[in-house]
């Protein structure tokens, strides 16, 4: 029988294991590991004292937590052995996992923690960051009636560097994308789209050498530039789950702007949203009863939890402003008001510090499975509604933009 006890503390995780680590109890002994993580434990301290066998089986779960703890900035360390668990490590070359009386240098001291519109985290400011630019093309209010053509479509490239979001689809053409058209996302060289033509399946392309995702949009938000900040934010500094409303606002206020462009990279604690069944070209009065059935699918309840999200989204918090038609409220008051899309992705730990935006997205589109995609909207009905997308802890870029004037709309 292995007994498993585990103490968190902030970014650090203390687990005390007895019994024997063989394929049985190393199977709990990872599934424990695992949990830490999404945890946001990033230094792990093994008491292995009362354990007394380790087999292959519990070395490879050792090693791989060990590997992945380094990957996101952290240590995997055995600070207790008992003589099994010492002769098997020794033998096998393994020394560097045992902590050997403070060895390791002390890493300088985190930075403090801010409150930032209600969310708890560490700010760090980045320093090519500045405003965004951002394209605003097509109609938004040409959706429910379907009134979509060529001269309605523009074609978005989205190289490294830029992000956006909207209805549209891989393809050379409108009549290529004729009956595919649904929504995308894209940021840091990677692009997603939904397909609406029975596959249910999104469909991705990355950035590599001189290939540049291009997605034919018929409307959507095109925002090229450097993020200013980036918000690491824990669920456990902030009491309880994050609505996607408080991220959004604490956007707003990172980047003192009406308006802001923002990326979130958070475990999901479930995922609240629309996404369409079928193109809206030609599709008539899309959203009326009952035909919005077989055209929109809705989230009646969240879904997609313990995955990992990529949202793209823009917002602004003050009315009248150019982004007012593709925007609509966060949450359940008008303001802040949201275009935001997420895409789910199987689990990914993001790793300490400031990581890399770059690289965290294509480790999840290289790396993790792409679940779905969606149009992330609130269910605000009273009683009935489920409530906002929540989050976990994760990571939040914003920076503030400056929209173009219209682009294939009225101006």
């Amino acid at each position: 029988m292995t007994r498993i006890e585990r103490v968190l503390t902030g970014d650090a995780a203390e687990i005390r294991v007895a019994g024997r680590l063989d394929a049985h109890g190393s199977s709990a002994l990872e599934r424990e590991l695992d949990d830490a993580v999404r945890s946001g434990a990033r230094r792990l301290r093994l008491l292995l004292a009362e354990v007394s066998f380790l087999s292959s089986a519990g070395i490879r779960v050792l090693l791989k937590a060990h590997q992945a703890a380094a990957g996101l900035g952290g240590e995997l360390q055995v600070a207790e052995a008992s003589p099994a668990v010492l002769d098997v490590l020794r033998l096998g070359g393994l020394d560097d996992l045992l902590d050997a009386g403070g060895k390791a240098t002390a890493a300088p001291g985190p930075q403090p923690f801010e409150t930032v519109a209600g969310v708890v985290g560490r700010v760090h400011s980045l320093p090519a960051g500045g405003a965004m630019t951002c394209r605003l093309v097509g109609d938004p209010d040409r959706l429910p009636a379907g009134a979509f053509d060529a001269a309605s479509t523009t074609g978005l490239p989205f190289p490294p560097g830029t992000l956006g979001l909207g209805l549209g689809a891989f393809g050379e053409s409108f009549d290529d994308c004729r009956d595919r058209f649904g929504e995308f996302l894209a940021v840091a060289g990677a692009a997603a789209c939904l397909p609406t033509d029975g596959a249910r399946a999104p469909d991705d392309v990355m950035a590599r050498g001189g290939l540049v995702p291009k997605v034919q949009a018929l409307y959507g938000v095109a925002c090229s530039g450097p993020f200013s900040s980036l918000l690491r934010f824990d669920v456990g500094m902030s009491a309880g789950s994050l609505p996607l409303s408080r991220l959004v606002a604490a956007a707003l206020e990172l980047t003192g702007s009406p308006a802001a462009a923002f990326v979130v990279v958070a475990e999901s604690a479930g995922l609240m949203g629309a996404a369409l069944r079928r193109s809206p070209v030609g599709a008539g009065d899309l959203f009326a009863f009952p035909g919005v059935r077989d055209s929109l699918s809705f989230t009646a309840e969240r879904v997609h939890e313990r995955a990992t999200a990529l949202v793209v989204g823009v917002a602004t918090g003050t009315e009248g402003t150019a982004l007012a038609p593709f925007v609509r409220p966060a949450g359940a008051a008008p303001l802040p008001a949201v275009h935001a899309h997420a895409a789910a992705f199987t689990f990914r730990a993001l790793p300490a510090g400031a990581p890399s935006l770059e690289a965290m997205v294509r480790g999840l589109f290289e790396e993790e499975r792409l679940l779905a995609l969606l149009h992330l909207l609130p269910d605000v009905r009273e009683i009935y509604g489920s409530g906002e997308s929540l989050f976990l802890s994760g990571a939040l870029w914003a920076a503030p933009v400056v929209p173009a004037a219209r682009e294939g709309g009225p101006k």
